[in-house]
């Protein structure tokens, strides 16, 4: 191909890629999407429908100061210390900054409550990848502290030193228990919650089952379902699962991370019914897993995760928050085999996210939640974030009515530090959605390129003598020039691919400055995006 036609093939991927993220994170483009969309791209309506199933964005965007961070709407990144440690404390800020950062008329637009939390850090007694149901329980009766408010005093103080404006630090009201929840202080996007001894909310671990066996639950219910052809769909549980089993440690080999990138001859339909599959797994309480599941247990273990699991939601048990998490028990290391398990999680993550699309999402979200912390908003005449239904907003804002939901998911990442593994979990999410929209995408060349791929042919056997017949009618200028533009084609896709993968960490570094991925899962990322790259540029 022409340097300048491949040049160009480059420029309209990474111009995709970035408007792609664009309409995604911008509130005020979600209602009108056709004006920010390239016109190169030529994907003002399809992005609209792939995106609409998405939660919506904020009205407004976080303060920098809020942890963890919005990467994208429901999808947060951050440390252990953000999201590790008190879920019910995670539940209600999440809940807060969703309402808080609305007008007071919008303040029940776009409530979110907190579905799939994924730790990417060892666990003690966790040696292999597995998904848990937990229920955070916070004790009755426990007020929880904030740090000092800062007011400034506006006239001397009678008989105290001359006042100049500066800080004046006061202690935070005491309500008691019985007091009305009007007049506790409310929990703001901008105010810290500290963890006392007292308020440390109790986590309890209701069912878990290892990665494998869901893989193996997930791709048996895929194969039973209808309007999917069965090579595509094998497509897709061989992106899933490259290097069976999930579970193995083994070394990463070399070039394997391009198993992960999005398979050529796929579109946006054919993972739909893996999600579903997935979501059919989360909405289910107790989940409904196999005999044999790994975790599942049999009879009286059984009966007790049945019974757990009631008592979490009881109306009789203190405030609970039934969630997710997906432990991935993986170290920052260059030699980690993380791309292995990134096409599962990014999975798991799409399912949670749009929950609220699944017939039993709305009543799975409303159940299991911790009571809502008021905000500043709902007293300065903001509606209940139970309401469901009002009038049609404008500003980008949701439209709510009767079809749209009153809780919004959303899920969290985090790892040690919130730097390196966390980020490449987030980036590959990122990443492979972008890829599975740009499947649908005529305009995208991937057509012509999935039907014949770029291969480079291995050298014939000396021995064959039509080889030799052949190579000596061909002089070794052709041949020579021949390998030259095959190594431009190559180094061309490989630079993109590194573009591609720079967008999208820079688009995570504008919202979390602390981001520093490690060479090995940077190479992963640039590996899984070069063999889309391949795929679809000539």
């Amino acid at each position: 191909m022409e340097p300048n036609k491949a040049a160009a093939q480059a420029e309209r991927l990474v111009a995709s890629l970035e408007d792609f993220l664009r309409e995604w994170t911008q509130p005020e483009t979600r209602g009108g999407r056709s004006e920010h969309i390239s016109a190169v791209a030529s994907t003002a309506a399809s992005a609209c429908a792939y995106l609409q199933h998405l939660p919506p964005p904020l009205p407004a965007p976080l303060p920098r100061s809020f942890r963890p961070h919005e990467i994208v709407p429901g999808v947060y990144l951050g440390s252990w210390s953000d999201m590790g440690t008190d879920m019910i404390d995670l539940a209600q800020r999440l809940r807060a900054a969703s309402t808080a950062t609305a007008p007071p008329r919008l303040a029940s637009h776009t409530p979110q409550r907190l579905v799939l939390l994924v730790r990417v850090c060892p666990l003690e007694g966790v040696a292999a990848p597995r998904l848990e149901l937990r229920a955070a329980t916070q004790p009755r009766g426990v007020v929880r502290r904030t740090h000092p408010s800062v007011v400034r005093a506006t006239a001397p103080l009678s008989g105290g030193p001359r006042q100049t404006g500066l800080p004046v630090w006061q202690p935070p009201r005491r309500p008691s228990c019985a007091a009305p929840v009007a007049d506790r202080p409310s929990i703001t996007a901008t105010t810290k919650t500290t963890k006392a001894a007292a308020a440390t909310s109790d986590d309890a671990l209701l069912w878990h089952t290892s990665l494998d066996d869901l893989y193996t639950q997930v791709c048996a219910a895929a194969a039973g379902a209808a309007g999917v052809p069965h090579a595509n769909g094998g497509a897709v549980a061989r992106w899933l699962c490259p290097d069976p089993p999930l579970s193995s440690s083994s070394p990463r080999p070399p070039r394997r991370a391009t198993a992960a990138a999005v398979p050529p001859g796929c579109t946006t339909a054919d993972p739909h019914v893996f999600v579903r599959a997935v979501q059919d797994i989360l909405v289910a309480t107790p989940p409904t897993a196999s005999a044999d599941a790994r975790g599942g247990g049999h009879g009286a273990a059984a009966a007790a995760a049945a019974a757990a699991a009631e008592a979490a939601v009881s109306p009789a048990c203190p405030p609970s928050l039934l969630y997710w998490r997906l432990v991935l028990p993986v170290l920052d290391s260059p030699e980690t085999c993380l791309y292995r398990l990134l096409p599962m999680t990014s999975l798991l993550l799409r399912a949670a996210v749009t929950l609220h699309q699944h017939p039993r999402g709305p009543a799975w979200l409303a159940q299991g939640q911790p009571p809502q912390q008021h905000t500043s908003n709902s007293s300065s005449g903001g509606t209940d974030a139970g309401d469901a239904d009002g009038a049609t907003v404008a500003d980008g804002a949701v439209a709510v009515g009767p079809g749209t939901p009153s809780l919004f998911p959303c899920a969290g990442v985090h790892c040690q530090a919130g730097k390196s593994r966390s980020v490449t979990v987030v980036a590959a999410f990122l990443l492979q959605e972008w890829m599975w929209w740009c499947r649908d995408q005529p305009t995208v060349p991937t057509a012509a390129a999935a039907a014949a791929p770029t291969t480079t042919l291995p050298p014939p056997s000396p021995r064959s003598p039509s080889h030799s017949s052949s190579s000596a009618s061909l002089s070794p200028e052709p041949q020579q020039q021949q390998q030259q533009q095959l190594q431009q084609q190559q180094r061309r896709q490989s630079g993109t691919a590194r573009r591609l993968v720079d967008t999208v960490l820079a688009h995570i570094r504008r919202r979390r400055l602390c981001i520093d991925v490690n060479v090995g899962f940077d190479t992963q990322l640039w590996e899984m995006t070069g063999a889309f790259v391949r795929s679809v540029v000539t």
